[in-house]
């Protein structure tokens, strides 16, 4: 009686990982702030994702109010410059994009830029500026659109963002 409870076990131990064994779990990448995206055109990537040296397009969003990319390793120790172009979509009055280039998980600020819309729905350029990474740092880019003089409270603010980086290694 004693073995056939030890096979039964068995069977059924085995039968549970079997079943459990094709299913997968999903996980959403956790973000410092909520955000809105109405699309993105970034293309999706699992994991963390490496930047090397060189001239790279990052993607582009319809940003509304603020973003936090996922989690950028850097390859190598090098310079970093992250830059770009935008224009409002939402018809309200001229705004400000600010870039920041942080350390993930410490939202330490290494880089940063505040820029002014130079006319309603025109393309204007942005840059964070240059900043030194050693290799393995883990980045993000964050940003945010808001009014040039903002009110008290108010609808948050929409605009289309292109990102760019220029990394050149040590």
């Amino acid at each position: 009686m004693e073995n056939f409870k030890k096979r039964l076990y068995a069977l059924v131990l085995a039968c549970i990982m079997c079943i459990g064994l094709p299913t997968t779990v999903f996980a959403e990448e956790k973000t410092e702030e909520p955000s809105t995206l109405s699309s993105v055109t970034v293309s999706p990537r699992a994991g963390t994702e490496t930047w090397t040296p060189g001239n790279h397009y990052v993607g582009s969003m319809n940003l509304t109010s603020e973003n936090i990319s996922p989690v950028k390793t850097m390859s190598t120790s090098g310079n970093l410059y992250v830059y770009g172009y935008y224009h409002t979509i939402d018809g309200g009055s001229r705004a400000v994009l600010t870039t920041e280039v942080r350390r993930a998980y410490t939202k330490t600020v290494l880089a940063s830029s505040y820029e002014v819309e130079d006319a309603i729905g025109q393309s204007t350029y942005y840059s964070t500026g240059w900043t030194h990474v050693n290799a393995g740092d883990q980045i993000q880019i964050y940003t945010d659109i808001s009014s040039v003089n903002p009110p008290s409270s108010g609808p948050y603010r929409q605009a289309f963002v292109e990102i760019w980086y220029y990394f050149e290694a040590d």
